[in-house]
Protein backbone atom coordinates (compact mmCIF):
# COMPACT_ATOMS: atom_id res chain seq x y z
CA UNK A 1 0.00 0.00 0.00
CA UNK A 2 1.12 3.54 -0.71
CA UNK A 3 2.33 5.56 2.27
CA UNK A 4 -0.08 8.37 1.40
CA UNK A 5 -3.05 6.00 1.50
CA UNK A 6 -2.07 4.55 4.85
CA UNK A 7 -1.42 8.03 6.25
CA UNK A 8 -4.92 9.15 5.23
CA UNK A 9 -6.49 6.21 7.06
CA UNK A 10 -4.49 6.58 10.26
CA UNK A 11 -4.81 10.37 10.52
CA UNK A 12 -8.56 10.16 9.84
CA UNK A 13 -8.79 7.64 12.67
CA UNK A 14 -6.74 9.91 14.95
CA UNK A 15 -9.00 12.88 14.21
CA UNK A 16 -12.23 10.99 14.94
CA UNK A 17 -10.79 9.33 18.06
CA UNK A 18 -9.51 12.64 19.43
CA UNK A 19 -12.75 14.51 18.80
CA UNK A 20 -14.83 11.80 20.48
CA UNK A 21 -12.50 11.54 23.46
CA UNK A 22 -12.37 15.24 24.31
CA UNK A 23 -16.05 15.79 23.45
CA UNK A 24 -17.13 13.16 25.98
CA UNK A 25 -14.64 14.54 28.47
CA UNK A 26 -16.12 18.03 28.17
CA UNK A 27 -19.81 17.13 28.20
CA UNK A 28 -20.15 14.23 30.64
CA UNK A 29 -20.11 14.49 34.43
CA UNK A 30 -17.66 11.89 35.66
CA UNK A 31 -18.73 10.27 38.92
CA UNK A 32 -17.51 6.64 39.01
CA UNK A 33 -14.41 5.55 40.88
CA UNK A 34 -12.76 2.13 40.52
CA UNK A 35 -10.23 2.57 43.30
CA UNK A 36 -8.84 -0.63 44.82
CA UNK A 37 -6.17 -1.42 47.46
CA UNK A 38 -3.79 -2.27 44.60
CA UNK A 39 -4.00 1.30 43.34
CA UNK A 40 -2.95 2.60 46.74
CA UNK A 41 0.37 0.76 46.72
CA UNK A 42 1.40 1.88 43.22
CA UNK A 43 3.93 4.74 43.55
CA UNK A 44 3.91 7.91 41.49
CA UNK A 45 6.85 7.81 39.04
CA UNK A 46 6.85 10.91 36.78
CA UNK A 47 9.64 9.57 34.53
CA UNK A 48 7.11 7.19 32.97
CA UNK A 49 5.55 10.21 31.22
CA UNK A 50 8.06 9.81 28.38
CA UNK A 51 6.90 6.25 27.73
CA UNK A 52 3.26 7.31 28.10
CA UNK A 53 3.60 9.81 25.25
CA UNK A 54 5.11 7.31 22.81
CA UNK A 55 1.66 5.84 22.12
CA UNK A 56 0.58 7.96 19.14
CA UNK A 57 4.04 8.25 17.51
CA UNK A 58 4.55 4.48 17.65
CA UNK A 59 1.06 3.76 16.28
CA UNK A 60 1.54 6.24 13.42
CA UNK A 61 5.07 5.11 12.55
CA UNK A 62 4.22 1.41 12.72
CA UNK A 63 1.03 1.52 10.68
CA UNK A 64 2.40 3.84 8.00
CA UNK A 65 5.99 2.68 7.61
CA UNK A 66 6.14 -0.91 8.92
CA UNK A 67 2.85 -2.49 7.85
CA UNK A 68 3.21 -3.32 4.18
CA UNK A 69 0.53 -5.99 3.86
CA UNK A 70 -3.07 -4.88 3.34
CA UNK A 71 -4.41 -7.59 5.62
CA UNK A 72 -2.27 -6.55 8.60
CA UNK A 73 -2.87 -2.85 8.02
CA UNK A 74 -6.65 -3.06 7.74
CA UNK A 75 -6.86 -5.55 10.57
CA UNK A 76 -5.13 -2.96 12.75
CA UNK A 77 -7.27 -0.06 11.51
CA UNK A 78 -10.52 -1.97 12.07
CA UNK A 79 -9.42 -3.07 15.56
CA UNK A 80 -8.39 0.47 16.50
CA UNK A 81 -11.72 1.81 15.22
CA UNK A 82 -13.75 -0.81 17.08
CA UNK A 83 -11.91 -0.02 20.30
CA UNK A 84 -12.68 3.70 19.95
CA UNK A 85 -16.40 2.93 19.56
CA UNK A 86 -16.39 0.71 22.66
CA UNK A 87 -14.25 3.16 24.65
CA UNK A 88 -16.64 6.00 23.83
CA UNK A 89 -19.63 3.89 24.87
CA UNK A 90 -18.03 3.01 28.21
CA UNK A 91 -16.98 6.61 28.82
CA UNK A 92 -20.62 7.60 28.36
CA UNK A 93 -22.15 4.75 30.39
CA UNK A 94 -19.50 4.61 33.16
CA UNK A 95 -18.06 8.14 33.28
CA UNK A 96 -15.20 7.49 35.68
CA UNK A 97 -12.48 9.72 37.08
CA UNK A 98 -9.14 9.34 38.85
CA UNK A 99 -8.57 11.65 41.85
CA UNK A 100 -5.37 13.54 41.09
CA UNK A 101 -2.82 13.86 43.84
CA UNK A 102 -0.98 17.13 44.16
CA UNK A 103 2.59 17.11 42.92
CA UNK A 104 4.93 18.12 45.71
CA UNK A 105 7.16 21.07 44.73
CA UNK A 106 10.88 20.39 44.34
CA UNK A 107 13.87 22.71 44.45
CA UNK A 108 15.11 21.93 40.95
CA UNK A 109 13.56 21.81 37.48
CA UNK A 110 12.31 18.42 36.36
CA UNK A 111 11.39 17.94 32.71
CA UNK A 112 9.38 14.86 33.66
CA UNK A 113 7.28 16.72 36.24
CA UNK A 114 6.80 19.62 33.83
CA UNK A 115 5.46 17.26 31.17
CA UNK A 116 3.21 15.54 33.70
CA UNK A 117 1.71 18.88 34.73
CA UNK A 118 1.24 19.90 31.09
CA UNK A 119 -0.43 16.57 30.34
CA UNK A 120 -2.82 17.00 33.25
CA UNK A 121 -3.75 20.49 32.07
CA UNK A 122 -4.64 19.19 28.62
CA UNK A 123 -6.18 15.87 29.67
CA UNK A 124 -8.64 15.86 32.57
CA UNK A 125 -8.71 13.05 35.14
CA UNK A 126 -11.63 11.25 33.53
CA UNK A 127 -12.51 8.77 30.76
CA UNK A 128 -10.51 6.17 32.67
CA UNK A 129 -12.45 2.92 32.13
CA UNK A 130 -11.21 1.11 30.12
CA UNK A 131 -7.80 2.64 29.53
CA UNK A 132 -7.52 3.84 25.94
CA UNK A 133 -3.72 3.94 26.14
CA UNK A 134 -3.62 0.31 27.21
CA UNK A 135 -6.20 -0.87 24.67
CA UNK A 136 -4.50 0.83 21.72
CA UNK A 137 -1.00 -0.32 22.70
CA UNK A 138 -2.06 -3.95 23.06
CA UNK A 139 -4.01 -3.84 19.78
CA UNK A 140 -0.82 -2.84 18.01
CA UNK A 141 1.09 -5.64 19.74
CA UNK A 142 -1.51 -8.30 18.91
CA UNK A 143 -1.61 -7.25 15.25
CA UNK A 144 2.18 -7.17 14.92
CA UNK A 145 2.53 -10.46 16.81
CA UNK A 146 0.39 -12.31 14.28
CA UNK A 147 2.12 -10.84 11.23
CA UNK A 148 4.48 -12.91 9.08
CA UNK A 149 7.56 -10.79 9.73
CA UNK A 150 7.07 -10.98 13.53
CA UNK A 151 6.95 -14.76 13.24
CA UNK A 152 10.30 -14.60 11.45
CA UNK A 153 11.78 -11.90 13.68
CA UNK A 154 11.17 -12.86 17.29
CA UNK A 155 12.84 -9.66 18.47
CA UNK A 156 10.12 -7.59 16.78
CA UNK A 157 7.42 -9.37 18.69
CA UNK A 158 9.38 -8.96 21.92
CA UNK A 159 9.88 -5.24 21.31
CA UNK A 160 6.16 -4.52 20.90
CA UNK A 161 5.27 -6.74 23.85
CA UNK A 162 7.72 -4.86 26.08
CA UNK A 163 6.39 -1.54 24.78
CA UNK A 164 2.75 -2.51 25.47
CA UNK A 165 3.67 -3.61 28.99
CA UNK A 166 5.52 -0.34 29.64
CA UNK A 167 2.61 1.71 28.32
CA UNK A 168 0.32 -0.18 30.70
CA UNK A 169 2.65 0.40 33.63
CA UNK A 170 3.00 4.08 32.73
CA UNK A 171 -0.75 4.63 33.15
CA UNK A 172 -0.48 3.23 36.69
CA UNK A 173 2.75 4.92 37.76
CA UNK A 174 1.51 8.29 36.48
CA UNK A 175 -1.75 7.87 38.42
CA UNK A 176 -3.77 8.21 35.22
CA UNK A 177 -5.64 4.91 35.52
CA UNK A 178 -6.79 2.28 37.98
CA UNK A 179 -5.60 -1.33 37.85
CA UNK A 180 -9.10 -2.30 36.69
CA UNK A 181 -8.79 0.17 33.79
CA UNK A 182 -5.62 -1.56 32.63
CA UNK A 183 -7.11 -5.06 32.81
CA UNK A 184 -10.21 -3.89 30.94
CA UNK A 185 -8.03 -2.22 28.31
CA UNK A 186 -6.16 -5.47 27.57
CA UNK A 187 -9.42 -7.42 27.36
CA UNK A 188 -10.87 -4.80 25.01
CA UNK A 189 -7.77 -5.00 22.82
CA UNK A 190 -8.05 -8.78 22.52
CA UNK A 191 -11.75 -8.67 21.66
CA UNK A 192 -11.23 -5.87 19.13
CA UNK A 193 -8.53 -7.83 17.31
CA UNK A 194 -10.58 -11.05 17.27
CA UNK A 195 -13.60 -9.24 15.81
CA UNK A 196 -11.36 -7.40 13.35
CA UNK A 197 -9.90 -10.68 12.10
CA UNK A 198 -13.38 -11.98 11.30
CA UNK A 199 -14.30 -8.74 9.52
CA UNK A 200 -11.11 -8.91 7.44
CA UNK A 201 -11.66 -12.56 6.55
CA UNK A 202 -15.09 -11.71 5.15
CA UNK A 203 -13.80 -8.71 3.21
CA UNK A 204 -11.42 -8.28 0.31
CA UNK A 205 -8.44 -7.17 2.36
CA UNK A 206 -6.59 -10.48 2.17
CA UNK A 207 -5.72 -10.12 -1.51
CA UNK A 208 -2.05 -9.22 -1.24
CA UNK A 209 -0.14 -7.21 -3.80
CA UNK A 210 3.12 -7.04 -1.84
CA UNK A 211 5.77 -9.60 -1.11
CA UNK A 212 4.51 -12.38 1.22
CA UNK A 213 7.36 -12.03 3.72
CA UNK A 214 6.51 -8.49 4.74
CA UNK A 215 4.44 -7.29 7.69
Amino acid sequence: MALETKAKYIFAWLLVAGVLYFLVQALVIHSYSFWSPFDGVVPFVPEFIWIYHTLIPVIVATTIFSMQRREVFFKTIVALSLSVVVLTAFHLIFPSYYPRQEIEPISFFSASLWLVELTRELDAACNTFPSGHVALAWILYFCIRDSDCAKRKKSLRGFYLLWAVLISLSTLFLKQHYVLDVVAGIVLAHISVVVSERVIQKGEYTHETTHPGRC
